[in-house]
């Protein structure tokens, strides 16, 4: 049985030995360098951040059109109504117009048939 427990420890400390050698391998990472990327990789970022700089540039460009045509928008709309405000206030100004010259010729007419009727009236009196 001698044999068994120095079998046994003998594998136990090899187990020991690994782990403590794995766990120092491990810590030593500030010697290794990191992997070079290949030439395919490297043309694959450069390739990306070509990409990604057109991509933000579009972006850009289709922010600045946007706000030029709000801005067109909503100066096409404070045209049209000022336009139309223009036209209601001439249709109000010809219906005003039109309104004091029936009033105009209605007075004209009265003071017609007022005076008209003073002459029957007076040539009425003549005539008696």
């Amino acid at each position: 049985m001698g044999p068994y427990i120095i079998l046994i420890c003998l594998i136990l400390g090899a187990i020991g030995a690994w782990s403590i050698g794995g766990m120092l391998s491990k810590n030593d990472t500030s010697k290794k360098e990191p992997p070079q990327l290949s030439k395919f990789e490297e043309k694959m970022k450069a390739s990306v951040q070509k990409s990604r700089e057109e991509t933000l540039k579009k972006r850009e460009e289709l922010q600045q059109l946007r706000e030029r045509l709000a801005r067109e928008k909503a100066e096409r709309e404070r045209q049209e109504a000022k336009e139309n405000r223009r036209i209601e206030e001439e249709k109000w100004a010809k219906y005003k117009e039109e309104a004091l010259m029936t009033r105009k010729e209605l007075q004209h007419l009265r003071e017609k048939d007022a005076n008209s009727s003073d002459e029957n009236n007076s040539s009425n009196d003549k005539e008696k």
